[in-house]
């Protein structure tokens, strides 16, 4: 994450002269690889691009699109990942750390001119536009797909830039000890593994999550059977999130509780204060969708016994 800052999230970005535009560096064929290649050498032998030839090219960049609905959920993850290691953090201190280039970027392409060369490859995957850079008499090129417009592009990238800046302007929320409504404190720290649980029918279906994600982590008889610890973190996290499970700011409750259901297993708290990204790629999805189910069920059931 701490990278995040230096670079944009959106542009695959190409400076020439670098060793990633060198064929003789870059051994990886991609598609964006191979277009960047065609693009530059369109510029160097077609007649009409004599004024725009690579040697007067500074960067290429690939402008890229994520879906605004799954941006904005990478953007909570980040930001609840970036509080759990910095929690006297403000929403401002995050998107600096984490978007401060991105936001740079997009604003300045939002103004800049650009003059459009259009579908100029053979595939027409990509449309290619040109913005000239007075004070180094240089262009800057941007790619775009070939199925959408330049003002779809802009428009999206107004959206992200809005949303960043309501992102912002959200009231704070922590996860230090809580007094929001949405994680009351407990009253009393649990002793059991059970007492985790609003409802304790659903400890079972819970375990058997550990069961049935892949690779599991749990053998039906409750042993632990090895893998990525750091699953176990977001388990515990997907529970607290739907409200199955409650909210424990200490973090040394699931780190003794947890072993007295699972057999041969250890963690150490402070694991709980991570961000696991092995786990996170391998886990979150199937987790989340397995406890949603079971939290689905649970609302079914509580309907059927008020009618």
């Amino acid at each position: 994450m701490e990278h995040l800052g230096n670079k944009s999230l959106f542009t695959s970005h190409f400076v020439l002269g670098g060793t990633e535009v060198n064929r003789k560096f870059t051994k990886t064929k991609t598609d964006v690889l191979e277009a960047l290649h065609k693009w530059l050498n369109f510029k160097d032998n077609d007649q009409g691009m004599e004024n725009y030839s690579s040697m007067r090219t500074r960067s290429v960049d690939f402008l890229e699109i994520i879906e605004l609905e799954t941006f904005k959920e990478i953007t909570q993850e980040l930001h609840r990942s970036y509080c759990l290691e910095y929690p006297y953090s403000s929403r401002k201190d995050f998107l600096e750390h984490v978007f401060e280039y991105t936001i740079h970027d997009l604003k300045r392409f939002l103004e800049l001119d650009l003059i459009c060369h259009g579908e100029v490859l053979n595939d027409k995957t990509y449309c290619f536009y040109s913005h000239f850079i007075d004070d180094a008499k240089q262009f800057k090129d941007f790619a775009i797909s070939g199925e959408k417009e330049i003002e779809y592009y802009q428009q999206y990238y107004r959206a992200v830039l809005y949303y960043l800046k309501s992102f912002e302007e959200e009231e704070e929320t922590t996860i230090a000890p809580p007094t929001s409504k949405n994680q009351p404190p407990e009253l009393e720290t649990p002793t059991t593994f059970d007492e985790l649980f609003h409802h304790s029918d659903l400890v079972a279906p819970c375990l058997d999550i550990l069961k049935e994600i892949e690779p599991p982590l749990i053998d039906t008889e409750n042993n632990y059977i090895g893998g990525l610890k750091g699953a176990f973190c977001i388990w515990v996290d997907e529970m607290q999130r739907q409200g199955i499970v409650k909210y424990q700011s200490d973090r040394k409750v699931y780190a003794s509780l947890i072993p007295q259901k699972i057999n041969g297993f250890s963690i150490d708290e402070s694991m709980f204060g991570k961000h696991h990204n092995k786990a996170e790629n391998n886990y979150r999805t199937d987790i989340k969708t397995k406890v949603s189910a079971i939290k689905l069920s649970q609302n079914s059931h509580k309907g059927k016994l008020g009618k």
